[in-house]
């Protein structure tokens, strides 16, 4: 009776040593791909704020730019120059903000440490980009209309025709600006993150997820 016993236990035992030495298998095969996919997600994320500040970086060179030329502009014609001049710097002191800020703002960020949160950053910025493209637009617009109206005028003609152009070249840079910026990330999600997304399925009971190795 002890000896069937002795037996029984020893199977389980052994049984058991089997089932745990082939846990730690999988773990050894499955332990590289999670890191693996990490790796990927961290240098996802990485990539995206070092784009971000060279961006922002960009944008506050062609603003310093536009100040110091458009001030000197300014103080030196008259006309129409001078209009063209005076909005390109005012213009610019707003890009300058929004450059610095920006800037500032993305070096303080954390990196986020979930997929979920990567995907959530991920959105908002290519929407971001997305909006003010299609919003350079209106200024490219408005630019447009002012030299329209300046031929129906002859009070406010040269500054009409001065806003005008300026807007238009404003507006025309931000909107390769936006859009190229946003080409850029888009590239950074499709080589980085959608590999990640396409590993991944929700499980057959619909709880948790299944990843693909």
């Amino acid at each position: 009776m002890q000896s069937g016993k002795l037996l029984s236990h020893l199977y389980f035992s052994f049984h058991a040593m089997k089932v745990s030495n082939y846990l730690f298998l999988i773990s050894l095969l499955i332990s590289p791909i999670a890191f693996n996919q990490i790796q990927t997600l961290n240098e996802f994320n990485s990539k995206r704020v070092q784009y971000v500040e060279k961006g922002m970086l960009t944008l506050g060179a062609w603003s310093f730019a536009n100040i110091a030329s458009g001030t000197i502009g300014y103080l030196s014609s008259s006309g129409e120059a001078r209009y063209f001049h005076q909005m390109n710097a005012g213009w610019n002191i707003v890009n300058a903000v929004i450059a610095g800020t920006g800037y500032f703002q993305n070096k303080k960020r954390v990196n986020p440490s979930s997929l979920s949160e990567s995907i959530l950053e991920q959105r908002k910025v290519e929407q971001a980009y997305l909006f003010n493209t299609a919003l350079n637009f209106t200024y490219i617009s408005t630019g447009l209309l002012l030299k329209s109206q300046a031929q129906h005028t002859t009070d406010n003609f040269h500054r009409f025709q001065g806003y005008g152009n300026s807007l238009i070249l404003q507006g025309g840079f931000l909107f390769l600006f936006d859009l190229s910026s946003y080409l850029i990330h888009k590239a950074n999600r499709n080589k980085r993150l959608n590999p990640l997304l396409e590993k991944i399925e929700i499980a057959d009971q619909g709880i948790g997820v299944k990843i693909k190795l």
